[in-house]
């Protein structure tokens, strides 16, 4: 086996993440009349008096009254109803169009708003996914200028992508003080809560987490899911961290060691210094005791208990320890305050799960052929709060109440719903989407027939003791690796 000695060139800057504030503008409120009614009648009183006057003074001279005097006062009446009662229809037809105007002008200016906002959460993405990448593009980085760039004393050494979710946006959007709102427009003043509402966050983000801030990861669950899990986080220390900053250490079990068989390629499972007849002597043991001795012996287990924020030495690199299979001593480090930079991955309950304010639980499940993601407190059977991965996954809605009808009556079969005794007809599987998973026959109005196949899958993702630098309590997120 060669080596191939590799210069690594000096960290070049990605995409900058927005940091910005936007104040949103008050919507309009409702105009208030210009003038009540009985004041605009009072306005024209004098006129109808005026009118009125003049009416019973021809009807009251002493000339023979015709039929032309009748129209003309009838006339002269109708006039002046019909004056009092145009001012009266302007005025309410003014206000209608100075309020049309201004909710015009409001929608207008949040669609200006939300194109900045957009291209803000536009570099957000291209920054944190630059950060965080899809693990299944890491080999192109090996062959990029991208390989080994995070030093130990940058701020994402140590951090890994474990999924996707919904992150806070970078730009700050401060609501407006506003009147009640009563007194708002009403269309205005929902548009301006749905815009709060819809780009508040950023839906389909990575999702890290700082390794560093944890002595221990616990995985339960599906093992073939926690199993892939885990190799996208080892190809990303891999790929962005340097040997002489980071270890990769494997405790395997006989049954397990298959398949972790591709991790002795890589130069951080390989000790730097001791040989043997295949090269560099692989840090994978199938025992806690001599995965130490390939750990240094003495050096590792001499280590101060875990603590958060030590720098990463050369003497000192930080350690990745996977456990696989294998069991570990009551009383061991691993199962207490661990190893001072140092991390120990347990994907086989070789730990203890128990609460720990510097372990992290980690519930990988499986529906079909599809993994999901949960980060439970420790002790708690189900997570509190579920996401949605894969495909779309249908919404219950509620059964409509019972129908009193004869027993040979049946009820007929909307057009737009599957009936309730036919299964879903089968759908073609892409292949980049594998056949076996789960389905569902939702109702379909697009493709014109009455059913429609759509793939679904659940995820739960929730998570406690997240440190400063991990993101909020609760995460929605979907695995992606």
């Amino acid at each position: 086996m060669s080596t191939t000695l590799f210069r690594r060139p000096a960290r070049r800057a990605g995409p900058e993440m927005p940091a910005e504030e936007i104040t949103l503008q008050e919507p309009p409120g409702v105009p208030e009349p210009k003038s009540s009614s009985w004041s605009m009648v009072l306005t024209y009183l004098p006129m109808a008096l005026m009118s009125g006057s003049m009416m019973l003074m021809f009807t009251s001279s002493g000339a023979v009254r015709g039929p032309l005097t009748y129209i003309a006062g009838g006339v002269m009446v109708v006039a002046m109803i019909g004056m009092v009662a145009g001012q009266l229809l302007r005025a309410a037809a003014d206000r209608k169009h100075q309020l049309g105007g201004q909710r015009r002008d409001y929608h207008r200016y949040l669609a200006q708003t939300r194109k900045q906002v957009r291209e803000a959460l536009g570099k957000q993405y291209r920054a944190v996914t630059w950060n965080h990448p899809d693990p299944r593009s890491l080999w192109s980085l090996v062959l990029s200028y991208r390989l080994w760039e995070r030093r130990a004393t940058h701020d994402d050494f140590g951090e890994v992508r474990v999924g996707l979710g919904t992150q806070r946006a970078a730009v700050t959007l401060i609501p407006p003080e506003t009147k009640p709102v009563e007194d708002l427009e009403p269309l205005a003043a929902h548009a301006l809560r749905r815009f709060l509402r819809a780009y508040a966050t950023l839906p389909n983000a990575p999702i890290a987490v700082y390794l560093r801030g944890f002595a221990r990861v616990q995985f339960d669950g599906d093992s073939a899911a926690t199993r892939a899990l885990v190799r996208a986080m080892l190809g990303q220390l891999a790929a962005f961290h340097q040997p002489a900053d980071l270890r990769i250490a494997l405790c395997l079990g006989e049954a397990e060691a298959p398949e972790w068989d591709w991790v002795k390629w890589l130069p951080h499972a390989q000790d730097p210094e001791q040989r043997d007849g295949a090269g560099p002597v692989r840090l994978i043991a199938d025992n806690v005791t001599e995965l130490e001795r390939l750990l240094g012996g003495e050096s590792f287990t001499d280590r101060p208990r875990f603590e958060t924020g030590t720098p990463v030495t050369a003497s000192e690199p930080f350690v990745v320890v996977v456990l696989d299979g294998v069991s570990v001593p009551a009383g061991h480090p691993f199962t207490g305050d661990g190893h001072r930079n140092a991390v120990v991955l347990d994907l086989s309950g070789s730990l203890p799960w128990k609460p720990h304010r510097h372990a992290l639980h980690l519930r990988i499940t499986r529906m079909r052929s599809v993994a999901s993601l949960s980060t439970a407190p420790a002790g708690r059977s189900r997570p509190r709060c579920a996401a949605r991965t894969g495909c779309r996954w249908p919404r219950r809605r509620p059964s409509p109440a019972p129908l009193r009808r004869s027993a040979s009556a049946r009820p007929p079969t909307p057009a737009n719903r599957c009936p309730p005794t036919t299964r879903s007809p089968p759908c073609s599987a892409s292949p980049t989407r594998a056949p076996s998973h789960r389905r569902s026959c939702v109702p379909n109005a697009r493709r014109g027939s009455g059913c429609g196949c759509r793939s679904a899958s659940r995820a739960t993702a929730l998570r406690s003791n997240w440190t400063s630098r991990s993101p909020p309590r609760a995460v929605w997120a979907r695995t992606a690796w």
